[in-house]
């Protein structure tokens, strides 16, 4: 036994990213609209503004709604990113996320090890208005990577922060306020006032996250998908060739 616990320490700080995004997107499901993307797909999840779920819904259901939904109704959707660092001591938790996601991305919702139960939602600034332009970078092989948001240098012992960052303050909420967040930022994407922090009460009067506009969607079916179809392939889906996305082909002829 001993020897199994050893190998498991050492894998155990690679899977809480999975861990804390799977608790995030538990109590994200409270929320009627969320969907979650597929895995490996850009983006990890987006908020739904032209349908509201059955709160009793499955993210499957949601999923399977989502993507039957007729060409001609239209999908708007704020996509976002959850990001993860292992760092436990304030001053040293960083996120970073690669050109995609950050030219498509609306938000971001950071977690740390320092404190899991509080999360930052980041928004994004720097977010491209359309898909189209972000699409570009699919192109891009650099592998560069963004810095989300800057640290500071912090006056006390990381001791004294609780294991959370200071810098982040103003994003900063207890996890079950998530879905009061989210419905907040959706409004504002729908042009229903500016996205006010619920917890610390931040203003964000600048923030209007894009909406991402699709009108025909790809089923994973090659006798139904059109080829003039981007949207779930190549933001909520794996990108095509990949094993993920075949893995994904699969779960929808099922």
């Amino acid at each position: 036994m001993s020897d199994l616990l050893s190998v498991l320490e050492c894998i155990t700080p690679h899977n809480l990213s999975a861990l804390w995004e799977g608790d995030i997107f538990s109590v994200l499901l409270q929320s009627p609209f969320m969907i979650r993307a597929f895995e490996f797909g850009a983006a990890d999840g987006g908020l739904d503004c032209s349908t509201r779920y059955p709160e009793t819904d499955s993210y499957a259901e949601r999923w399977a709604t989502f993507v039957e939904r007729p060409p001609g109704r239209g999908h708007k959707v704020v996509l976002f990113d959850v990001k993860s660092t292992v760092a436990a001591e304030a001053g040293r938790q960083r996120y970073f996320t690669f050109p995609l996601q950050y030219a498509l991305a609306a938000f971001y919702i950071c977690v740390a090890a320092g404190d899991p139960v509080y999360i930052d939602v980041v928004p994004n600034y720097s977010q491209y208005a359309d898909s189209a332009s972000a699409e570009r970078l699919l192109e891009d092989k650099s592998r560069k990577i963004f810095e989300l948001y800057a640290t500071h240098s912090i006056w006390h012992p990381p001791s004294a922060y609780g294991g959370v960052d200071p810098t982040s303050s103003p994003y900063r909420m207890p996890r079950a306020l998530l879905p009061a967040a989210l419905e907040r930022i959706r409004n504002c994407a729908l042009g229903y006032g500016i996205y006010q922090n619920p917890w610390t009460k931040v203003d964000f009067p600048q923030w209007q996250p894009a909406l991402t506009a699709q009108t025909r969607l790809a089923l994973g079916s090659d006798a139904r998908r059109s080829p003039a179809d981007p949207f779930l392939r190549r933001w909520i889906t794996p990108t095509e060739g990949t094993p993920q996305f075949t893995a994904y082909t699969q779960a929808m002829h099922i």
